[in-house]
């Protein structure tokens, strides 16, 4: 039976979208999985081969590095993914992860933006004292350096480890 089904990410050649699995019936334990699935206006071979190669590399990398996640192995059964008409897709056309919670690194970065906007108000303010601000923006940028690194750090192992260059990164791909 197919859970509800939600547009996360609208990419040039496959759309990802968060499906709930209450009774984990798909193999995650988060109650929802991830399909990425090819767009319905771009079915050619050379993007089913695409995401043949990316379930591939996944599931290499998975073993090898602690921030890649396998993918969902015949565990969404292509009954249970439709695509925007209800109908179900052939199973070379989406790979299926399970859901992490979190946010994509462009929300964090908005997040952050609004508290530094939100900080700067308040520096008008005669109720901050002038360590009280400087404490602010330190941690504010420990926060920024240690994100910073972890992600290189994570970047590295991939490429060190895996043997992978990623070619499509950016701030909505990084959770």
């Amino acid at each position: 039976q197919n859970g509800m089904r939600r547009c996360i990410h609208a990419g040039s050649w496959a759309n990802v979208y968060r499906y709930d699995d209450p009774t984990d019936a798909c193999g995650g334990n988060t109650g929802a999985v991830v399909v990425k699935a090819i767009s319905e206006q771009y079915p050619d071979d050379s993007n089913i081969e695409r995401l043949r190669k990316e379930r591939e590399i996944s599931t290499l990398l998975s073993t090898r590095c602690k921030a890649v996640r396998a993918p969902l192995a015949n565990a969404c059964r292509k009954e249970m993914i439709t695509d925007n008409q209800d109908r179900f897709l052939n199973d070379q056309r989406f790979i299926c992860f399970e859901w992490t919670p979190g946010i994509t690194l462009r929300e964090w970065i908005q997040s952050q933006q609004s508290h530094l906007h939100i900080s700067a108000a308040s520096r008008s303010s005669a109720a901050h004292s002038v360590n009280g601000i400087k404490d602010i923006s330190r941690r504010h940028l420990m926060s920024c350096i240690s994100l910073a690194y972890n992600i290189s750090k994570t970047l590295a192992e991939i490429h060190d480890v895996g043997g992978v260059i990623l070619n499509n990164l950016s701030v909505d791909h990084i959770i």
